[in-house]
C-alpha cells in the first residue's frame, strides 16, 4: 500500500515537472495564432487542400472570412513520384513521393507580402507490388497532413503589425519602381 502511494506521488511529481517546463506531446498542443482573421483562397477553389487549411485555421481560433484584411493564397500544389533507386534488373526498388505547396500572403488589393514554398517527401519500397498503391495512398495522405501542419506553423507567429509593416514596405517599393519607370521615359515634346 505504501509502495503504491509512493509510486503515484512520484508519477504526479514527474508529470508536474514536465508540464512546468513546457513539455507536450507532438501534435497535442493547440495552435495559438496571432491573427484574428484571415481569408483563404486557392488556385483550386473547391479542392480538399483549401478545405483542410480553412478547417485547421478555424480550429486554431482564426476567423476565416473574405472580409479579413489579409489573404492566404494557396497558389500551387504539386505531387510527383520518381524512381529513387533500382534493383539489379533495372526495375524500380524504391520510389520517391514528393509534394510541394507554393503559397502567398496578400493584402486586400492583392499586393504580395510573403511568398514561400513547402516541400515534403517520402520514400517507399516497390518490391511488394500488391501494397504499392495502398502504401503510396497512405504516404500521400500523411504528406498532405504534414504539409498543412508546416503551413500552420509558418503562419502561426504572424501578427497584424508584421503584415502591415510588410504592406508598407511593398507599397514604398512599388512607388519607387513607378517613379523610376517614369523617370526613364523620355519627355514628350510639347505640342502647340
Amino acid at each position: 500500500m505504501k509502495n503504491n502511494t509512493l509510486s503515484a506521488l512520484l508519477v504526479l511529481v514527474m508529470s508536474s515537472l514536465l508540464a512546468a517546463c513546457g513539455f507536450q506531446l507532438r501534435g497535442t498542443g493547440a495552435a495559438a495564432f496571432q491573427l484574428d482573421a484571415l481569408n483563404v483562397t486557392a488556385r483550386d477553389s473547391f479542392g480538399a487542400l483549401q478545405k483542410d487549411v480553412r478547417e485547421a485555421l478555424q480550429n486554431g481560433g482564426v476567423n476565416v472570412s473574405a472580409n479579413a484584411p489579409f489573404t492566404l493564397h494557396l497558389a500551387q500544389e504539386t505531387r510527383e513520384t520518381r524512381t529513387a533507386s533500382y534493383a539489379y534488373s533495372t526495375q524500380s526498388a524504391e520510389n520517391r513521393l514528393m509534394r510541394s505547396l507554393d503559397y502567398q500572403v496578400l493584402d486586400r488589393r492583392g499586393l504580395v507580402l510573403i511568398t514561400d514554398r513547402i516541400d515534403v517527401e517520402r520514400f517507399y519500397s516497390t518490391y511488394n507490388a500488391v501494397s504499392n498503391t495502398e502504401q503510396e495512398a497512405m504516404l500521400d495522405s500523411e504528406m498532405r497532413r504534414d504539409m498543412i501542419q508546416q503551413l500552420l506553423l509558418r503562419i502561426q507567429p504572424l501578427t497584424q503589425g508584421q503584415l502591415e509593416a510588410l504592406q508598407r514596405q511593398e507599397e514604398t517599393k512599388q512607388r519607387a519602381e513607378q517613379e523610376a519607370r517614369a523617370a526613364q521615359q523620355p519627355a514628350q515634346p510639347a505640342t502647340e
